[in-house]
């Protein structure tokens, strides 16, 4: 009989445990085994000398999954391997460990109710469910709990990656409208101004105008800057993305974004060190993305801090 324990933990990679002594279990002996994800069990005495022929072959999936009912059909010699006294026929699902066979018809049902293919045989060491959907495969452990509700963990990453790029696209085509609405306002505001210099009697020729003297064009450029960001500010109000901005913000950011780069260095290289340092932070109150919501502001700031380190290089450089 300790042969035939043994055969038996060996066929399925096992252990028995019962050497020299047998246990005694519910008042009969018993042989003690542990299977090779370390559950230990015992099988009666009684249930072993119901059993014959171990074979060194590996169970089938057939045969693993077969009732008593089917085990009257082509499976012969599994019948050979596992009869019973008299006329009596068992499957393999109750011969070996219990604790493996109840965790693998609990993935099984778990597999059909959350459409999955359960891969693996009875008491074999690999398990894997197999989505239906998109045929992915995650293995089992016999040591992890099951859950009630599985999904596919592959298919949500794949629906999570699909919703993110949907996101960016979303927002690239969100960013394209901005800028091309941006851009005709720019232009429709560039074209005004070039009118209103034409009928003040300046010439415009392409970007640059000749005026009379540098006061007048300093002054005409600053009159037609805040004229230019006050008319690009009221459209930007009446549009959808001006929620969340004040038009004093959405003002100042078009000012020093139509502000040409050298006037700005000009007029900050004008002031003291201590007046550039609080005009800056005035500035970054307003401008600072933070605080303004613009879909410019980071622009407008930006144009507005590399004008200031200009002005500081020319500060210092005037000072040695």
């Amino acid at each position: 009989m300790r042969d035939k324990a043994a055969k038996l933990a060996a066929r399925f990679e096992g252990e028995c445990l019962s050497d020299k002594k047998l246990s005694i279990v519910k008042g009969a002996e018993a042989f003690k085994f542990r299977c090779f994800n370390g559950h230990i069990f015992y099988k009666f005495v009684t249930e072993l000398q119901k059993l014959k022929n171990f074979a060194a072959r590996k169970m089938s999936k057939t045969t693993a999954t077969s009732s008593s009912a089917d085990s009257s059909s082509s499976s012969s010699f599994d019948e050979d391997m596992l009869a019973s006294e008299g006329s009596l026929e068992h499957s393999l699902e109750s011969i070996w460990c219990p604790k493996c066979e109840a965790f693998w018809k609990s993935a099984e049902i778990l597999a059909k109710d959350c459409g999955f293919q359960l891969c693996g045989e009875l008491y074999s060491r690999s398990l894997s469910l197999k989505c239906l959907k998109a045929q992915h495969s995650t293995s089992l452990s016999y040591s992890r709990r099951l859950q009630g509700n599985l999904k596919c963990s592959a298919c949500r990453k794949e629906e999570r990656e699909s919703v993110k790029q949907r996101l960016r696209e979303e927002e690239r085509l969100q960013d394209a409208y901005y800028t091309e609405m941006q851009e005709q306002m720019f232009a429709e505001a560039r074209r005004e101004m070039e009118k209103e210099l034409a009928s003040s009697g300046f010439k415009v020729y392409a970007e640059s105008t000749i005026y009379i003297n540098e006061a007048q064009r300093q002054s005409l450029i600053e009159q037609q800057i805040n004229q230019t960001a006050s008319q690009l500010a009221s459209r930007f109000m009446a549009s959808e993305a001006s929620a969340g901005v004040s038009k004093d913000q959405a003002y100042v950011v078009y000012k020093f974004l139509n502000t040409p780069h050298e006037m700005l260095v000009a007029g900050m290289t004008s002031m003291q060190p201590q007046q550039l340092v609080q005009f800056f932070r005035k500035l970054a109150i307003q401008l600072h993305p933070d605080k303004n919501n613009h879909p410019q502001a980071t622009d407008a700031f930006q144009a507005v801090q590399t004008a200031m380190e200009k002005a500081k290089e020319a500060l210092r450089a005037a000072a040695i």
